[in-house]
């Protein structure tokens, strides 16, 4: 019992004259923690924070050196998506316009591509459409040709003597309703733009060259593209227009967001 009163009687006797230190030298602690956050910003700054999700891994991971090969010979197979929406077709069509020009041609080292109307597409696939027809398909048309032909060079010859109803004809209606069925979803586009039945919403595919796992470059991208939008004040089209931002680029930043916020959350 002597021993845990001479204990106590010496904690209490520590801190006393810990207290009369401080507040005898306050002065000289005031200095040391100003030294020590000094200190510390000094370091701080020299942190660099890699938002890119590739250094999770290490760099002499198989797959991120195949990423790393792909990434420089190739774009970025991701999109951001500019959704612009709004009441007035011919307003939404003039911006949509105005934006892809200024996009492309003040952000040239940044994107690789912009699809916004699949006119040109749809040209090209209409041209070369009977080079994407099935070769089971074709062998039918083949056969059906074929016979026609023979029919006509034997209905040609005088002693030819037809004991059919109804001659054969060439016909492949059949064959053109099947592709017809497979193609339809996309000819419902306004004008060739990707819009939605009720044009009420279009859509605009940007294609940067960068990969969406920098979520320093994602969130430039959109701040740049956001500046462009508000260049061309999309009211001054039409007051009815909207502009959103979709797409794995934008994904990437919510991600990264909702990370850093549960991270904090935990200190």
């Amino acid at each position: 019992m002597q021993k845990l009163d001479t204990d106590q009687r010496t904690g209490l006797s520590f801190w006393r004259r810990y207290v009369d230190f401080m507040h005898r030298f306050d002065w000289l602690m005031v200095a040391i923690s100003i030294i020590c956050i000094v200190s510390c910003l000094l370091y701080v700054r020299k942190i660099q924070i890699r938002s890119d999700f590739k250094e999770m891994l290490p760099d002499q991971y198989q797959s991120v050196v195949e990423l790393k090969k792909i990434e420089e010979r190739v774009k970025s197979t991701s999109t951001l998506a500019v959704i612009v929406g709004g009441e007035n077709w011919a307003s939404m069509r003039n911006f949509i316009d105005d934006f892809v020009f200024r996009a492309k041609a003040e952000m040239p080292v940044d994107i690789a591509e912009i699809e916004y109307n699949a006119r040109d597409v749809h040209q090209f696939f209409d041209q070369n459409k009977y080079l994407y027809v099935d070769l089971e398909d074709l062998q039918e048309i083949h056969v059906r040709l074929k016979r026609q032909i023979d029919y006509e060079k034997i209905k040609e010859s005088p002693f030819y003597i037809s004991f059919e109803d109804e001659p054969p004809t060439f016909d492949i209606s059949d064959l053109e309703e099947k592709y017809r069925a497979e193609t339809v979803n996309y000819q419902h586009y306004e004008d060739g733009y990707f819009t939605n039945k009720d044009i009420s919403i279009a859509a605009i595919l940007v294609k940067p060259r960068e990969g969406a796992t920098d979520v320093v470059f994602a969130e430039y991208l959109i701040a740049r593209l956001t500046e462009i939008v508000n260049e061309l004040n999309p009211e001054s089209y039409n007051t009815s227009i909207k502009i959103g931002f979709g797409g794995r680029y934008r994904k990437i930043i919510e991600q990264y967001r909702a990370l850093v916020s549960d991270i904090l959350k935990t200190i």
